[in-house]
């Protein structure tokens, strides 16, 4: 496999007015990967039966943050993100052995993601109580357009029996989603080694599209989950120790 990676960051504090001290805050990372394999698959001297499979994929990430800086109770950022990803696939399986029924079956694809996401997040301190209060809105995208070819070496036309899997097959597919999610946290400190908290979280993961079998849908749908939690964090023995505790449910749609 070979990889290609870079992140450029910024950091930089400002003073502006009213809002007291801030931190501005930047990255934007592109990451390359070429995933390369080639497979005997009869194990044997001659040249017969073989697999060769590559995929490279592209993606660039960025993200901004604005948040406070100061001692003050109340604390916030705000930030965007962005991603976007683009993949292709190019399988091939061949077997030419004249003892058996000679084929290639070829599979290539080309996908692309894209994701946009902004999100705010506040923290009010009303000691020993603190109240966190945070929002994601999300808008994903995903897109393919992939084929599939099953040639019968030797014998035109393909001798395959009618059905999904034709000589040649496309398989355009795509979707988006949109989802609003956050969490709300308390914690309370009723001593300076003790902290109870409880929490309710709204979390999503996008759909997405698969390269399979074009007779079926190959868009899946998107993840949704509703998080409880509550629990407590401890230290003892003049911070040796660390001990926690934490009992969840999670409600999956």
């Amino acid at each position: 496999m070979e990889s290609k990676y870079f992140r450029l960051g910024l950091e930089q504090d400002l003073e502006l007015g009213v809002l007291g001290p801030l931190r501005l805050s930047a990255f934007i990372s592109y990451n390359e990967n070429v995933w390369n394999q080639v497979a005997d698959n009869d194990f044997s001297e001659q040249p017969w039966s073989f697999t060769t499979w590559t995929e490279p994929t592209e993606q660039w990430t960025g993200e901004v943050q604005l948040s406070s800086a100061g001692d003050s109770s109340f604390n916030w950022i705000l930030g965007f993100f962005a991603f976007r990803e683009s993949s292709s696939i190019d399988f091939l399986f061949s077997d030419v052995n004249p003892a058996v029924f000679p084929f290639r079956f070829d599979s290539n694809g080309e996908f692309e993601g894209k994701s946009y996401a902004g999100f705010a997040e506040g923290s009010f301190d009303l000691d020993p109580v603190t109240f966190r209060l945070g929002l994601r809105y999300s808008s994903d995208e995903k897109s393919k357009s992939s084929f599939f070819a099953f040639t019968a070496l030797g014998f035109p036309p393909c001798p395959c029996p009618p059905g999904p899997f034709a000589p040649f097959v496309a398989d355009p597919a795509g979707d988006s989603w949109d989802r609003l999610t956050g969490r709300f946290v308390v914690e309370y400190r009723p001593a300076d080694a003790l902290m109870l908290y409880g929490s309710v979280a709204k979390g999503y993961k996008s759909g997405g599209s698969l390269g399979g079998n074009p007779a079926r849908d190959n868009i899946y749908d998107p993840e949704d989950i509703w998080a409880y939690e509550i629990g407590a964090k401890t230290r003892w023995f003049e911070d040796r120790l660390q001990a926690n505790v934490a009992a969840y449910y999670n409600d999956y749609d």
